[in-house]
């Protein structure tokens, strides 16, 4: 075999060890539990009454922790990635996800640490305020001030530093969420891509993004989806069919259990639970409403027909499903898998190349 043969094989097999073949027709989760973070001013409950809830100010979105949809589902990513994928320095180190509706001994209380909730929201006095400095490696706040939400955090990044909002600037969720694993000193560092849908936005369409959820998914990873806008919480019905069968009676701590189809709105309403506005803009510069993205649902020909999401409100139920046909969707945010497994099948690629001269 030729050099450039075994190139091209080797090739083929990089892509294959990150690209999933097309699963079976039905119903595929994430493997394990994924933490069904709520938003920081939802705890303030006999469960978990650490938390900086209830809202001061309900309807108006001026507290310091409103509209924090980006950060909470991000810090639920996080969450999966430490406590079932095995990658240090992700998440706060307490597996808060198990079936008893019992408060693990040894979480992170509110104001005691910056990794309650996964790093949800920094309760200390020492969370930096608003454009101070970058923290640097291993003094990491909470992932909220690495997006900037609410104007509240990093004034260095390259979307719209400074500029009074309400909620995260899309533009801003992957560069915030490389900065803060940056400084967990985590070897995830840099693995956060920000992909688009509209193609007058610089995206690659509603097809292809589908796809990209589908193989995240497959290979276990879990996907932040940035929507315009989010769903009538008074239009769950139940099923069809079960949630994930890791999670079924998954109460308390994370939010509430079940399994539930739910309905967009049919245009922008403006606003949903937790105080968020959302502009319905597409690209960097939307501001809507961000959900983990756990699961699909997919026909006989591997088509995605449902999107299954931890939605972090308390309105809803732990397993939102929703219809990919009238998705209001703007983008997904993935993790690229470890810089530290690539390098390590890089180097093997070489070695063979070596042997083979």
């Amino acid at each position: 075999m030729t050099n450039r043969k075994l190139l091209c094989v080797l090739s083929c097999a990089l892509v294959a060890a990150f690209v999933t073949c097309s699963a079976p027709a039905g119903r595929v989760y994430v493997q394990g539990l994924a933490p069904n973070w709520d938003q920081p001013y939802d705890y303030a409950d006999a469960y978990d009454p650490t938390g900086p809830g209830p809202d001061p100010n309900p309807g108006n979105p001026i507290n310091p922790w409103d509209a924090w949809c980006t950060p909470t589902a991000a810090a639920a990513m996080m969450g999966h990635w430490q406590d079932v994928k095995g990658s240090l320095l992700t998440g706060d180190g307490v597996a808060e996800g198990n079936q008893a509706a019992v408060r693990p001994a040894n979480a992170i209380n509110w104001g005691a640490g910056a990794g309650w909730h996964d790093y949800t929201a920094d309760g200390t006095a020492a969370r930096p305020g608003p454009g101070a400095p970058v923290p640097g490696v291993g003094n990491a706040t909470d992932i909220g001030w690495y997006m900037n939400t609410d104007n509240r955090g990093d004034w260095g990044l390259v979307f719209r530093p400074g500029v009074p909002h309400v909620g995260t600037y899309v533009g801003n969720a992957a560069q915030g969420l490389n900065n803060f694993l940056t400084d967990r000193g985590s070897k995830l560092a840099g693995g956060a891509v920000t992909t688009y849908v509209n193609p007058a936005v610089g995206g690659i369409g509603m097809p292809a993004v589908l796809q990209m959820i589908k193989q995240e998914i497959d290979a276990n990873r879990t996907v932040l989806g940035h929507f315009k806008w989010w769903v009538n919480p008074q239009t769950g019905a139940p099923g069809p069919g079960e949630g994930n069968g890791n999670e079924n009676g998954e109460v308390g701590f994370e939010g509430t259990s079940g399994f539930s189809t739910y309905q967009f709105w049919a245009s922008n309403p403006g606003g949903g639970v937790g105080d968020e506005s959302w502009t319905g803009e597409e690209g960097e510069e939307g501001l809507g409403h961000t959900v983990l993205i756990v699961g699909y649902d997919a026909d006989i020909e591997g088509k995605l027909t449902h999107l299954i999401a931890h939605d972090n409100w308390p309105a809803t139920v732990r397993n939102v499903r929703v219809a990919t046909g009238n998705a209001p969707l703007n983008a997904v945010t993935t993790l690229v898998p470890e810089p530290a497994t690539m390098s390590l099948l890089v180097l093997g690629a070489a070695a063979l190349i070596r042997r083979k001269r």
